[in-house]
């Protein structure tokens, strides 16, 4: 990215409206979706002042995963029964979750002992797409949208280990191939 990248960043944060109405997180994500990398986002705004942005972007997140790795058989039992943790995978990963969401009966149980990677993309609850692999035929968008839940799952809930994501089914569904993977 060049300077010029960083220029239009700080246009974009010094602009009134953006400045009394966008949360953070919105900044953040519109730099983002230019295609500004995290650093690039920093200097833009270090150079107006706005440390929210500044503080978010510096954040790292210190993900460690432990070595358990889980067959989609097994983690087809992880739904919060018999005693087992209520578990999915997001993008591989395996998060113990929160019963409240993804418990039997709620809103997203559909997801509990599941990848539901492409779900979470496409912002669709459902089944469809389940343990089918999250590297292909996604929309840039949609991948933007799955790395904000897969951040989400990180800050929220503890992980397990991963999946084997050789197991994973190819998506036969034809939507824009993503470039980030």
């Amino acid at each position: 990215m060049s300077s010029q990248a960083v220029q239009h960043a700080i246009t974009f944060l010094e602009d009134p409206k953006v400045k009394k109405g966008a949360s953070v997180a919105d900044k953040i994500k519109f730099l983002r979706g230019k295609g500004l990398s995290d650093k690039e986002i920093e200097e833009a705004a270090k150079s107006v002042g706005d440390k929210g942005v500044v503080d978010e972007v510096k954040e790292k997140i210190e993900v460690t995963i432990p070595d358990k790795i889980f067959t989609l058989e097994e983690l087809a039992t992880l739904k919060g029964e018999k005693g087992k943790p209520l578990c999915l995978s997001c993008k591989g990963i395996v998060y113990k979750v929160d019963p409240e969401f993804y418990g039997s009966g709620k809103a997203y149980s559909v997801f509990s002992g599941a990848d539901c990677s492409r779900h979470l993309a496409k912002v669709k609850v459902g089944s469809a797409e389940l343990n089918q692999h999250w590297t292909t035929h996604l929309t840039d968008t949609q991948v933007t949208t799955l790395d904000d839940w897969e951040e989400k799952y990180q800050k929220k809930y503890e992980i397990l280990g991963k999946i084997d994501v050789a197991q994973l089914k190819e998506s036969k569904k034809s939507t824009k191939k993503n470039t980030k993977y």
